[in-house]
């Protein structure tokens, strides 16, 4: 069975709740990550040097830290 909410779905409700002022340019950066994710797992020619990862990287020290802090204040 399928899932009913993509990836980007997925996404698009957390990043929203954890940092609504950036989630424009999160969302930006998780689209591009996924589609270079996509492109690599369906075999084409990415150029390594060009990956998100240090932005990717980020992104999600920022998310995984603002939940905690979110759980910790609860």
């Amino acid at each position: 069975m399928r899932d009913k909410y993509t990836p980007l779905d997925k996404f698009v409700i957390i990043s929203a709740e954890l940092d609504p002022r950036e989630v424009d340019g999160d969302i930006a950066l998780f689209q591009r990550g996924k589609k270079l994710r996509d492109e690599i797992s369906h075999g084409e020619t990415i150029d390594e040097k060009a990956l998100p990862v240090a932005e990717i990287q980020g992104l999600v020290r920022k998310l995984l830290r603002l939940h905690f802090n979110v759980l910790e204040s609860s």
